[in-house]
């Protein structure tokens, strides 16, 4: 469910970018990366664990600063839709309470591809993931 809504994995996607993806693109020296957003992740869990209306507050935020910073740069990297925000929202409403969205995010942002799109996560990671 988590891995199939496409608000989820695009969220997911602008978090790499933002973290490891900028941080990655720095070290490669490449002079256009994005700004990293240091604390990002660790916000994000904090706020997972205390609740899911302070997890989408972070992560409502967050969107509306990375797509701000899209629109500026014209960036390669597509923002990030308010259709797949909402989805990101209807599904936090969803969720079990007992689902660590913030956790699953996190670990997804981390080790999905730069260019991967929500109908493009490979199976072996949502097996991994949903296990």
């Amino acid at each position: 469910m988590l891995l199939r809504n496409p608000g989820f994995v695009i969220i997911a996607a602008a978090v790499r970018s933002a973290t490891v993806g900028a941080q990655a693109a720095r070290h490669n020296g490449r002079p256009d990366h994005r700004e990293i957003y240091y604390g990002l992740l660790n916000d994000l869990r904090r706020t997972g664990l205390i609740g899911r209306g302070e997890l989408l507050a972070v992560v409502s935020s967050f969107v509306s600063v990375f797509n701000r910073e899209s629109f500026k740069r014209r960036a390669i990297l597509r923002s990030t839709r308010s259709g797949e925000m909402d989805a990101f929202a209807n599904l936090l409403e969803r969720l079990p309470s007992e689902v660590p969205a913030a956790s699953i995010l996190i670990g997804l942002a981390s080790c999905l591809r730069r260019d991967a799109a929500a109908d493009e996560v490979e199976p072996e990671l949502v097996q991994a993931i949903s296990a």
